[in-house]
């Protein structure tokens, strides 16, 4: 399994990973940056790090 990390300098809050997870790992705080919230519920599908203009989002072994 793996576990979906942020690389918060790089995130510009976009939110693209918070709408398109299937599983809603993420969310959006008060800093206008995503963070895992869920990271049980990742199902390894990548779609975080594939809509990511950033790249900010990877799936790292748990």
């Amino acid at each position: 399994m793996e576990e979906p990390v942020i690389n918060l300098e790089e995130c510009t809050g976009c939110s693209n990973c918070v709408e398109d997870c299937p599983t809603d790992v993420f969310d959006m705080f008060s800093d206008h940056k995503a963070h895992v919230v869920e990271p049980d519920s990742c199902i390894d599908c990548h779609i975080c790090e594939e809509v990511c203009p950033t790249n900010a989002v990877h799936l790292v072994a748990a």
